[in-house]
């Protein structure tokens, strides 16, 4: 174990002490360190320099193979998850107990973001509890194993072997992304708009992030956003939707996306958690709601009625 207080220089923590381990994560909440590993206990720390091993509740005798693999610390406690669908949760580091969830499969990563936990297992699937406590597994991955999941760029981000990439908006609808790589992803990050991911071995890649990052590819090179319908993106920005017809479009992620409607000869601004509602720039501005289906028609809210755009 390395330790920093700056991020940049590090001293190895000696943790002969407590026997040969194999750290597989660590999280910190309520001035408490807490680190999973290759047996059923979990070590805990206040100052991340002195470590003692603290029993969990799982049996060892009977689940030897429990290892745990992740822990993270969100409202007010720590949740750890690992093998035969085992989770187990802590206010304090000291005492644990174990949640009761119909999973199988080994748990191999846990976050939490927007009230969502999500954990994902060697089985291709994720699982997701809105307390900790009740949890609910969906297929999202056939034949692969999902190693790690993070909420970064407004997405859930669950990445595994052979370059399995699958992203969400909501933990509940999930999409797979093609790149370029069969190898083994182990970690996923965002910045200055790519998408990095660590590989087995140490190594790493990027891939660019499209604005509608969750569309399935259709025929003749449209996409269907799961939030934002049928389109077609060009160079620069350029979009050709099928009902709201050239679109700019720009955005840090799909949660806030910044629309010059060439037709309405106006900016628009929406997002995936807003979308049918879009707010219209200008002096006449406003918030609309789109009329799905409609050919282009927006109900002005603020003047009581409907407006069709090029009607």
């Amino acid at each position: 174990m390395f330790v920093s207080t700056d991020g940049e220089t590090f001293a190895e923590v000696d943790l002969s002490g407590e026997g040969s381990v194999s750290l597989h994560g660590v999280a910190h909440g309520s001035g408490t360190f807490v680190a999973v590993h290759s047996e059923t206990t979990v070590m805990v720390s206040a100052d991340a320099e002195t470590w003692t091993k603290v029993k969990t509740g799982i049996d060892a005798k009977a689940e030897a193979e429990a290892t745990l693999h992740a822990v993270i610390f969100a409202e007010g406690r720590f949740v750890a998850v690992g093998d035969g669908g085992v989770i187990i949760e802590s206010t304090d580091g000291q005492a644990w107990s174990r949640v009761e969830a119909e999973i199988e499969a080994s748990l191999r990563a846990v976050t939490h973001a927007n009230g969502v936990f999500v954990a994902a297992d060697a089985e291709g699937k994720v699982a997701v509890s809105l307390d900790g406590e009740t949890w609910a597994s969906a297929k999202v991955a056939e034949g692969e194993t999902l190693l790690t999941v993070e909420y970064v760029n407004g997405n859930y981000v669950a990445v595994g072997t052979g370059g399995s990439v699958h992203t969400s908006l909501d933990a509940e609808v999930w999409t797979r992304q093609e790149i370029e790589t069969d190898a083994t992803l182990k970690g996923v990050a965002y910045a200055d708009g790519e998408f990095h991911f660590v590989t087995e071995g140490s190594g790493s890649l990027s891939a660019k992030a499209r604005l509608f990052l969750n569309s399935t590819a259709t025929a003749q090179g449209f996409a269907d956003s799961v939030w934002f319908g049928l389109h077609h993106a060009f160079e620069g920005g350029i979009e050709y939707h099928a009902e709201h017809g050239f679109l700019f479009a720009t955005g840090e992620n799909e949660q806030s996306v910044l629309i010059f409607h060439y037709d309405m000869d106006a900016w628009l601004w929406t997002g995936a958690s807003l979308y049918p509602f879009v707010y219209k720039h200008g002096e006449d501005g406003g918030w609309l709601f789109y009329v799905e289906s409609s050919g282009d028609t927006y109900f002005d809210i603020a003047a009581d009625g409907y407006i069709t755009i090029g009607g």
